[in-house]
């Protein structure tokens, strides 16, 4: 029932040219064919690779090559008709070329480029979706009871309150419904360095108390990732083990000496009510000194990226930052456990990828202010979830899923259909 509202046979289905592979469609769009996206060194992998990893002529073979046979699956999809286009202009209104596999196709067949003229009618549409980009969408939500249904019982992590407070259709549709999506693999590469953080803690009393080598740990490294390397692209697979093998031997020899070793790793933390929230979470490590702890949470991400994360509920910003909400609420969760005598002096956060060859390490001390800015969130979010309160979107501009739902579900009081009354 529930494939029958999200997904259609029926349907349009957008779909990478990786997320395509196996399946055949009557008819195919196969957009953005321009140099910029398929020719462009380093495509398809979503962050950048030192110039170490990616410097060498073969690499740069390997890589068109690589391009060029997922080129392949993306135009072989098509049963009846392929239509394969791309822009003549980008966002800042520069002229694009096709992308060499395009020439390459009209080079040895007889097609020829057409150059389609969008009538003055559509783009009055397009212009006028554009207009309400900022509107928040809504979408009808599902059967109650199914709903209600999905609530029973329902605990609270502190990634469904970073979901619901970043958009409320975000949470609708990752975290409530939880609409499938493919393996990613920035995620798995994280996974593999948590999964060998987790086996050098868990270690320690097999090994007379002593951290295993910096080999053994690369190994628990490379055993993940190999176990899951259908998450990668060929190309992709090997730039992100190289990767790994360039950054963390120096964190974990740089880490290895100062680590408490008085500590539990991937634990997890449950049946804990908050003011009559239940609220749960997994927490990577909790290091002991006595009865007082600090929670360390591991982070594979850019530092860069993580500055407005961190931050602390400023005017402009009232809700903080994920990261700072996150260290508050693991505060919370292991405070109120009373199966434990734990209290939580500080968190901190360990980021794996270096700046600059320095590993950078973000420290938390939770204030009481802080736990009852959290505590707030938690009650009211938690309340907002039980109402069904999470069919209307952000609204910002840069949200997928509002994005999803203004393209895929019809929204009532819009832009065009003001028009239309006003025309009549």
């Amino acid at each position: 029932e529930l494939n029958q509202v999200i997904f259609s046979d029926n349907g349009i289905n957008f779909l990478t040219a990786h997320g395509s592979k196996g399946l055949e469609f009557e008819y195919v769009f196969f957009i953005g064919c321009d140099r910029n996206t398929w020719d462009k060194k380093g495509r398809n992998y979503g962050f950048s690779y030192p110039d170490t990893l990616t410097g060498s002529p073969d690499d740069d073979i390997a890589q068109k090559e690589e391009a060029r046979r997922l080129f392949y699956v993306g135009i072989t999809r098509a049963k009846q008709c392929l239509n394969i286009s791309y822009s003549r202009k980008d966002k800042k209104a520069k002229d694009q070329e096709a992308s060499q596999f395009v020439g390459e196709i009209l080079a040895e067949t007889h097609l020829q480029v057409t150059y389609p003229e969008v009538s003055s009618e559509d783009m009055v549409g397009f212009l006028a979706t554009q207009f309400s980009e900022a509107d928040r969408p809504q979408v009808e939500l599902l059967d109650k009871n199914y709903i209600n249904q999905l609530l029973q019982n329902y605990t609270l992590s502190v990634t469904h309150l970073n979901n619901f407070l970043d958009c409320p259709l975000r949470f609708y549709f990752q975290c409530l419904i939880r609409v499938p999506s493919g393996k990613s693999p920035a995620a798995t590469f994280g996974q593999a360095v948590h999964w060998a953080l987790n086996r050098a803690f868990r270690k320690l009393k097999d090994n007379n108390n002593e951290f295993i080598s910096t080999e053994d740990f690369m190994k628990e490294f490379r055993w993940y990732m190999y176990r899951n390397r259908d998450s990668f692209t060929k190309t992709d697979f090997k730039l992100r083990v190289d990767y790994g093998e360039k950054i963390l031997p120096l964190y974990y020899e740089k880490n290895v000496s100062e680590w408490n070793k008085i500590a539990v790793t991937e634990r997890t933390i449950k049946n804990i009510e908050v003011a009559g929230v239940p609220i749960k979470g997994n927490l990577d490590k909790i290091e002991f000194n006595g009865k007082q702890v600090t929670v360390v949470d591991y982070k594979t991400g850019k530092l860069s990226n993580a500055k407005d994360k961190l931050a602390p509920p400023t005017n402009e910003k009232p809700n903080g930052g994920d990261y700072w909400r996150q260290a508050v609420f693991y505060k919370i969760l292991i405070d109120n456990d009373r199966t434990n005598d734990w209290e939580v002096i500080n968190t901190v956060f360990e980021f794996v990828e270096p700046v600059k060859e320095e590993y950078y390490k973000e420290n938390f001390v939770i204030s009481p202010a802080d736990v009852v800015t959290v505590t707030e969130q938690i009650t009211s979010i938690y309340q907002k979830i039980l109402n069904h309160d999470f069919n209307t979107g952000c609204g910002k501009k840069e949200c997928d899923w509002c994005h999803f739902v203004k393209s895929n579900f019809k929204q009532i009081g819009g832009v065009m259909e003001i028009e239309e009354i006003e025309g009549e």
